[in-house]
């Protein structure tokens, strides 16, 4: 059996793609030990050779991230996930989500659209999405056969690993921005309240652009009193684990997790839906941006990590391909 993975890490210059990756890579690990794994890329048409080995293999599972779209082309290079019409007529029925999400709220969904995912998507196993918002627009779609699991980067987050986050505030802080959810004055303020809250400050470059946007918000004096670390996970890593009395604020949601992932406790800064349809389907401590006035008050305060996981979807969606997983492996 071989095992085919559309890696939205692949050609990626977001980080959080690998954070999402990695959660991925895990399970299916846990799900298939013995089976060799060949991995795609989702941001880059795929040859068809590449097809005709895709179409070969025992299960094919599409990795994460927003990657659904209300408006698919018929050419794969406009594509976020980079495949034409005529690829999914090839590749018919074949592909199973593991925790993707919708990209944009309320688009309405093309017919091009509803017929891409109509061929492509497997009929016989239920999908894992991220949140309810993209369940239902699923539904729409007419495919039913589909489940919300939440992003698998949650999934380690068990109750009694959430219940070892501190909930009172640390001495330092790491925080990130959004390159392409730009919002100058909101951002300022999030930065501004950082200096005056935390006694050192770490700056990671999650996404390609993020650090010119940061050095485009404030003076070089500022930007020198902070710590930039390099754009890897394993940079993002390393702090995490070795660095004492630290915690997360940011926008970049993957972060976040990761971060808690690692024992720290995290606020989200949301801008966009992601972070907004986790806070309302599993609980994550989310702060809009536009309430940014807020963020002194709520650092300072008591601040629990109580992830509500749907453990018994996750379950449910793992075990159509190997029956007697425990639901202890989550961890």
């Amino acid at each position: 059996m071989t095992i085919a993975i559309y890696d939205t890490y692949c050609g990626s210059f977001n980080s959080g793609d690998a954070i999402i990756m990695d959660a991925i890579n895990q399970q299916i690990r846990l799900l298939f030990p013995y089976e060799h794994t060949v991995r795609y890329p989702t941001h880059y048409p795929l040859t068809f050779k590449a097809i005709r080995r895709i179409k070969k293999s025992s299960r094919v599972f599409v990795g994460g991230t927003n990657l659904l779209s209300s408006n698919i082309f018929l050419s794969s290079k406009k594509n976020q996930w980079a495949i034409s019409q005529a690829g999914a007529m090839h590749l018919k029925q074949h592909a199973i989500l593991f925790g993707c999400g919708w990209k944009n709220y309320n688009e309405p969904t093309t017919r091009l659209s509803r017929l891409f995912y109509k061929t492509i998507l497997s009929q016989t196993f239920l999908h894992s999405v991220r949140d309810s918002y993209t369940e239902q627009k699923m539904r729409a779609l007419g495919i039913d056969n589909v489940i919300n699991t939440g992003c698998p980067t949650l999934w380690r987050l068990t109750p009694d690993h959430c219940a070892k986050i501190p909930t009172l505030k640390s001495e330092q802080v790491v925080f990130t921005l959004t390159d392409y959810r730009q919002s100058p004055d909101a951002d300022r303020a999030l930065i501004s309240t950082l200096f005056a809250n935390y006694k050192k400050i770490f700056f990671w470059k999650q996404g390609a652009n993020d650090l010119e946007y940061l050095q485009s918000l404030i003076d070089p004096d500022a930007f020198d009193q902070m710590t930039v670390i390099g754009p890897a996970l394993m940079d993002f890593d390393q702090l995490l684990t070795e660095t004492e009395s630290l915690e997360y604020v940011g926008t970049r949601l993957h972060a976040a997790i990761r971060a808690m992932q690692k024992g720290r406790r995290s606020l989200i800064i949301g801008v966009d839906n992601r972070a907004r349809e986790k806070q309302i389907d599993f609980s994550l401590n989310v702060l809009d941006r536009d309430n940014i006035g807020d963020l002194s008050a709520l650092i300072n305060s008591e601040m629990a990590t109580r992830i509500a996981l749907p453990v018994e979807k996750i379950d449910l969606w793992r075990r159509q391909f190997r029956p007697e997983i425990s639901s202890i492996l989550i961890e």
